[in-house]
């Protein structure tokens, strides 16, 4: 809702995951890439349907969509995400005037360009498994978990064509391989063996917690606190209520252990806390 907001923290996002540009610990063993997404304009699709298309003016979409991603590249964020939406009628994963001209080019992104889950299959033209189109217009990894194989086979198959040059594909090449360098994989090892390898307490440890504590006590948002309800009184009694309020994997989301973030138990969870036990655990205190 506010591209301030959002330029103002994309950075230090970036640097959160991967480090600080310069610096003895950029892309070392405890960082990670970031990918910052989705690029571009998924927040403003017509009446707000997802993958939907968003008819906007270059300026607004600048202006309004676009804010967070200079900051974000500045910090030196090694990856982008192509959008599922489309704007003004074309899709992000075959928009080469946006993925080429304006991420690569205007912006120097340095970094490498990857799909959605099949994105490029909504490409005019494309299937899952087959979209020279895609590579054209500037992604350099497809995510194609389900339909790499056939992916593969037309992609090589459009180099051998001429349907995609030989630089367009070495660009896509050099790009992946120029971030793997960088975050130092071809050394790195075994996962056990790197630097929190098997490092299970820093899961969930005291002070990553009260980090996410301060984090979320500092991004709450009181509405209205009619008669004086907050803060609650342990002498009161407190009525938590919803199908939710005790429910770690409701509370927790998608991506949370499985897609969807459902089927799961409280004991999937030994390090969570619901709305519940936070609550009762504040008033007995």
């Amino acid at each position: 809702e506010s591209p301030e907001v959002v330029a103002s923290y994309s950075a230090a996002v970036v640097e959160g995951l991967q480090g600080k540009v310069g610096s003895p610990d950029f892309l070392d063993g405890r960082h990670v890439i970031a990918s910052v997404k989705h690029f571009l304009g998924d927040g403003g699709t017509t009446n707000g349907k997802d993958q939907g298309d968003t008819k906007i003016s270059e300026a607004d979409l600048v202006r309004i969509h676009a804010a967070g991603y200079p900051p974000a590249i500045a910090a030196g964020a090694q990856t982008a995400m192509a959008s599922f939406n489309s704007v003004n009628g074309e899709k992000m994963h075959g928009h080469r005037p946006y993925l080429t001209d304006a991420l690569k080019g205007r912006m120097a992104f340095g970094g490498f360009v990857v799909g959605d889950w099949n994105g490029h299959g909504q490409v005019k033209g494309c299937t899952n498994t087959d979209c020279p189109a895609t590579i054209n217009a500037g992604l350099d990894m497809a995510m194609a978990s389900d339909s790499w194989k056939g992916f593969y086979e037309t992609t090589l198959a459009a180099v051998k064509a001429g349907t995609i040059s030989q630089a367009r594909l070495d660009d896509a090449v050099r790009r992946i391989l120029r971030v793997k360098v960088r975050l130092g994989l071809f050394e790195a090892g075994k996962p056990s063996s790197r630097a929190v390898g098997g490092q299970f307490a820093l899961l969930g440890a005291p002070e990553h917690r009260a980090i996410a504590r301060q984090a979320v006590g500092e991004s709450l948002v009181l509405l209205k606190n009619q008669g004086g309800v907050l803060p609650i009184s342990p002498k009161q009694r407190i009525l938590v209520a919803g199908d939710g309020a005790n429910d770690v994997g409701k509370q927790a989301g998608g991506w949370t252990l499985n897609w969807q973030g459902t089927g799961t138990t409280r004991k999937d969870f030994p390090n969570a806390d619901t709305i519940y036990e936070g609550i009762a655990q504040q008033a007995k205190a």
